[in-house]
C-alpha cells in the first residue's frame, strides 16, 4: 500500500509540472481550470458516472491531439471507457485517434465509468496529448469512490436517474432529488461535442424531468446535474429516430 500511495504521488507532481508546461488546460462544466488535479467522485455500487470536461486550445493556432487513460486501479468487475473530439471508444481502447484542437475553442473528453459491486475505490488518469510532441500533455486524475449511498463528498442527499426511454426518440424523462437543501439546481443537456442544447431550472426538491427531444438529431447527449453552480453528476442518453 505504501509503494502505491508513493507512486502516485510522484506522477501527481510530474503531472502538474507538465501541465504547467502544456499548451492545453482542461476544464470542467464550470468552466474551471482542473489541469493537474485530483477529482473525488462518489457513487452508489453498479450504478455509472460521466465526467465531462472540456479541453481547451490555449495556443494561437491549430493543434492536433489525441486523447489517453490510464487505469492506475480498478475495482474487481467496474470498467471505463472515454468520448473524444466527437467519437467514441469501447472499455478496450485507451488512445483515442488524433483530433484538430482549434484555436481558442475546447474538445470535449467524457470519461465514463461504471461501479461494480464491491466498495473498493479506482483511480484513472485521462491525459491528453500532442499528436506531434508527446511531451505537450495536460492530465487530470479521478478517483471514484463507491458509497452506499452515492452521497457527494460535500454530503448534499441527492439522485438522478437513468433516463428512460433510452434510446428515445419523441420523449425523455429521469427522476431527480435534491435533498434537504435544494438551492440553485439545474440539469443542463448537451451534445456529444459539449454544445448546451437546453436547460431546465427545478423548483421543487424531487421530481420528474421530461424532455421533448423529437426535433434532436439522433446520436448520443449528456445531461448534467448542477446545484448551486457545481456539477455532481451527469449520465448519457441516446436519440434515435
Amino acid at each position: 500500500m505504501k509503494k502505491y500511495v508513493l507512486s502516485l504521488s510522484f506522477f501527481t507532481a510530474i503531472a502538474l509540472q507538465l501541465a504547467a508546461q502544456s499548451d492545453y488546460k482542461i476544464m470542467d462544466v464550470n468552466n474551471n481550470d482542473i489541469t493537474g488535479t485530483t477529482i473525488q467522485v462518489f457513487g452508489a455500487p453498479k450504478s455509472s458516472y460521466t465526467g465531462t470536461y472540456h479541453v481547451l486550445n490555449t495556443t494561437g493556432g491549430n493543434l492536433s491531439t489525441r486523447a489517453r487513460k490510464e487505469e492506475v486501479s480498478m475495482a474487481d468487475s467496474s470498467t471505463s471507457s472515454i468520448c473524444y473530439g466527437g467519437s467514441c471508444f469501447g472499455p478496450a481502447t485507451y488512445v483515442s485517434p488524433c483530433k484538430i484542437d482549434t484555436s481558442g475553442k475546447a474538445n470535449v473528453l467524457n470519461g465514463d465509468f461504471n461501479f461494480g459491486p464491491s466498495m473498493t475505490s479506482s483511480t484513472i488518469r485521462y491525459c491528453v496529448t500532442n499528436c506531434s510532441n508527446t511531451a505537450d500533455s495536460a492530465f487530470i486524475v479521478v478517483v471514484y469512490n463507491p458509497s452506499p449511498a452515492g452521497i457527494a463528498s460535500y454530503s448534499l442527499n441527492y439522485s438522478l436517474s437513468e433516463p428512460f426511454p433510452n434510446p428515445a426518440s419523441t420523449l425523455l424523462s429521469f427522476n431527480y432529488k435534491v435533498g434537504s437543501t435544494q438551492g440553485n439546481s439545474q440539469i443542463m443537456v448537451y451534445n456529444l461535442l459539449g454544445s448546451l442544447i437546453s436547460s431546465v431550472d427545478l423548483s421543487e426538491a424531487a421530481g420528474t424531468v421530461k424532455l421533448d427531444v423529437a426535433e434532436l438529431e439522433s446520436g448520443m447527449y449528456f445531461y448534467t446535474f448542477l446545484i448551486n453552480g457545481k456539477a455532481v453528476v451527469s449520465k448519457k442518453f441516446i436519440i434515435r429516430h
